[in-house]
């Protein structure tokens, strides 16, 4: 990480987590005149955030993985979602390789583990401040594998039909009434595609198609 440039004298990160201690620790662990890390705001969940984020001039926003009685994905998707241009980075204990895996496919910036040193913290937000995604080498590679399985995927006559419909803006009713087939039946044939393509929803499974050439 060294190697590359670094041109930010300062950053203002925003926290989101739902404990106050880690909130509070976070903030003192940085000095903003000696590390060039600047904790300009706090929230306790993702709705509190948008409020506040959207007064505020942030260069990173810190998200806890997991904040009670939500899901990790929609909350990062919900974030990006009114902020698209702001880099995520996950705060966590979390130390499993599927929810890496699973937050560096929906995009965030980083994964930090909350017993990291300081010294790299201090690096990676930086390196995502400047725009790089700091990914490690193993969550990259499983991704490459992914995105050639799915380049590599092979479907029916049928299965390329009924994707073309959702693809071309088509509801599931839709879909359904034009093949005369039940909602029941259209979705466990869906869930075979998403299956083949390790989606976990049909959005997530259009979202991939736009990026494969299956679609072809």
């Amino acid at each position: 990480m060294s190697s590359l440039l670094i041109d930010r004298e300062m950053i203002n990160v925003f926290i989101i987590d739902d404990h106050y201690l880690i909130n509070d620790g976070f903030n003192q662990l940085f000095d903003p005149e000696l590390d060039g890390i600047k904790v300009i705001g706090s929230a306790l969940n993702p709705h509190e955030a948008i409020q506040k984020i959207s007064n505020l001039d942030i260069d990173v926003i810190i998200l806890d993985l997991f904040i009670k009685f939500t899901d990790p994905v929609l909350n990062y998707n919900y974030i990006r979602k009114h902020f698209p241009s702001i880099p995520i980075v996950i705060l966590t204990q979390e130390a499993s390789f599927e929810w890496k895996l699973q937050m560096f496919h929906e995009g965030v910036s980083a994964y930090i583990r909350k017993d990291t040193e300081k010294s790299e913290i201090l690096k990676i937000l930086f390196l995502v401040a400047n725009g790089h995604t700091v990914m490690p080498d193993e969550v990259s590679l499983a991704l490459t594998k992914a995105k050639d399985s799915r380049e590599n995927v092979f479907l029916t006559l049928e299965e390329r039909e009924l994707l073309k419909k959702i693809t071309d803006g088509l509801s599931l009713k839709d879909v359904a009434e034009q093949c005369n087939r039940s909602i029941s039946a259209l979705e466990k044939s869906f869930k075979k595609i998403r299956i083949k393509f390790h989606a976990r929803t049909n959005p997530e499974l259009i979202r991939i198609l736009f990026q494969s050439k299956n679609l072809c």
